[in-house]
């Protein structure tokens, strides 16, 4: 509850209603007697704040009297007064209101007040994702619809960096209130290729508004490479490679594989003396597209020919790359040995 000073009355300086012609001469008439009956004036000047878990339906005003004699002082209820508080129209500007006896319910006084009501913001509105990148998002929204009695003061964001399947979201505030009202916000250092959830609620004096949660997506990254190549088949000169795709592209389909021959020119698998890693030479073989046939649908095994192998002694390893649109990837593990 809020209490105000206690103020001495004064007498009217206002006169409502004169009367005109006829009767102005019972106006001059009477004049001395009317005065007499002039009800008196409080004056206050205050603002009063006052906070409250709810929103009640009316602000009651109670309105209390104290006369003091020589002997002693006592205080009288005047009045109630009731304001509903649901009628923002009547709010924000001088409104006239019956202050009634509370036990007889008759009108004594009037109460001339301004008063507003002031809540939460409510939900920011059109949150969207305007730039994308493998670390950082840039998301912008526009200011609620009604900032409830208040002006906005900022905004709050926050973002759930981890779901825990026992315990639920756990959100962290990545700002309480941003220093200016330019809803606009970037987010750093995030995990490429990963959906986020973030949330974002307008400040004003009485606290943080309503929410607006949203999930958002950082860019992809570069995939895994695809598993370690196998030997098919080897006939007449040639070898048939084979491999599986990765099991994470990185948030692109993979448009191609990469193939890589890693050769040693004199190695034997029966001479452990001949030539080594030192003297291996790396052959690009060429792609193999990831999207074949007439669906155009990726496969889950992949194999090429290559060839023709050398007729001297030669050590051969095979490699894989994968291919999006992202980057590519770190080479796969390399094949067994096979010699000629």
């Amino acid at each position: 509850y809020l209490v105000s000073q206690t103020l001495a009355p004064r007498k009217s300086q206002v006169k409502v209603g004169a009367p005109s012609g006829e009767d102005q001469d019972e106006l001059h008439e009477g004049a001395t007697k009317r005065s007499q009956n002039v009800n008196p004036v409080v004056e206050f000047k205050e603002d009063l704040t006052l906070s409250t878990d709810r929103l009640d339906p009316h602000l009651v005003a109670y309105v209390w009297g104290k006369r003091t004699s020589m002997m002693e002082e006592t205080v009288t209820l005047v009045g109630r007064a009731l304001a509903p508080q649901h009628e923002f129209a009547l709010q924000r500007k001088f409104t006239k209101w019956g202050v009634f006896d509370v036990m007889k319910g008759n009108r004594v006084a009037d109460l001339r007040v301004k008063y507003a009501v002031s809540t939460t913001p409510g939900p920011v509105q059109d949150p969207m994702l305007t730039e994308v990148q493998q670390t950082e998002l840039k998301i912008t929204w526009t200011p609620p619809q009604n900032d409830h009695g208040a002006p906005i003061l900022g905004y709050k964001v926050s973002i759930i960096l981890e779901q825990s399947v026992n315990e639920g979201p756990r959100w962290l505030t990545l700002c309480e209130r941003t220093k200016t009202l330019n809803p606009v916000y970037v987010i750093a250092n995030l995990t490429g290729n990963r959906v986020y959830t973030v949330d974002v609620r307008a400040v004003n004096k009485v606290g943080v508004g309503d929410a607006c949660e949203f999930q958002v997506a950082t860019a992809p990254v570069n995939p895994d490479p695809p598993t370690k190549p196998w030997i098919e088949e080897a006939r007449d000169g040639c070898v048939n490679v084979a491999w599986l795709p990765p099991g994470n592209d990185g948030g692109c389909p993979v448009q191609s594989y990469k193939v890589k021959m890693r050769k040693i020119l004199g190695a034997s698998k029966w001479n452990p003396f001949g030539p080594g890693e030192s003297k291996a030479e790396w052959v690009d073989m060429g792609n193999v597209e990831a999207f074949q046939g007439e669906q155009q649908e990726p496969l889950s095994m992949y194999n090429a020919w290559l060839g023709p192998l050398e007729n001297v002694a030669c050590e051969y390893k095979f490699q894989i790359v994968s291919v999006t649109a992202a980057g590519t990837s770190q080479g796969s593990e390399l094949s067994n040995p096979i010699y000629t």
